[in-house]
């Protein structure tokens, strides 16, 4: 019974996990190619299946608990398209990020429980680091609100996908220069978002290599 619980589990997580990383190339790579129909309300419904999928895949058979974080979180996301109350629009931002953050560090804390690097293991960091820009997304959004000019982003709903662009460029330190922070508050993030996506490839492209390497000494042996 316990053998076939425990292949039922695994079974979930991959399939979670694979199906996480599919929404989220959608999300990030697709969607905005669909320019006649991409608006903030489709992109608020792709968030919400992330926010559903990725609980899923990090949840370890907590129901309950996964069940309120899936709530909290598509709370999060439409309660300011219910209510326009700009207190509420900021606190609901902050609560995603912490969200997608918690999310970004149980994917860390999978992926150093696996003894073996698989297939699995890999996708696991990429959605980490997927959500981790994400995340960063949602706090220079609200960072872009909370200080008017903090980035020269073009206001209005086409524009909205600008913070999550802006947030992986800097994440790789790639920086196009087309979209650049203003005000300190917003260099400070700036800095912030980049040392943070330097630091998640670093460690765990370390940590992967080095259970490859402890991997190929065990063949050998």
């Amino acid at each position: 019974m316990n053998w076939i619980l425990s292949r039922i589990n695994k079974f979930h997580v991959r399939i979670s996990n694979y199906g996480l990383l599919t929404i989220i190339c959608f999300t990030l790579f697709v969607l905005p190619l669909i320019s006649q129909i991409f608006t903030a309300k489709i992109f608020d419904f792709c968030l919400s299946l992330i926010i559903m999928i990725s609980v899923y895949a990090t949840s370890e058979n907590k129901k309950i608990s996964a069940l309120l974080q899936v709530l909290v979180g598509i709370i999060a996301i439409w309660i300011s398209r219910v209510i326009d109350f700009h207190a509420m629009h900021n606190s609901s931002k902050i609560l995603l990020v912490m969200f997608f953050l918690t999310r970004v560090f149980k994917f860390i804390g999978q992926v150093s429980k696996r003894k073996e690097v698989t297939q699995l293991i890999i996708i696991e960091a990429i959605n980490g680091y997927l959500l981790l820009g994400i995340a960063f997304g949602i706090l220079i959004d609200f960072v872009s609100g909370w200080f008017p000019g903090a980035f020269n982003f073009v206001p209005g709903e086409v524009n909205f996908y600008d913070p999550f662009y802006y947030s992986f460029i800097t994440m790789s330190t790639l920086g196009y220069g087309d979209l650049l922070p203003s005000l300190a508050a917003s260099k400070a993030i700036a800095i912030f978002v980049t040392l943070c996506g330097q630091i998640y490839l670093v460690t765990v492209m370390a940590f992967l290599i080095g259970r490859l390497i402890s991997q190929g000494e065990k063949k050998d042996d």
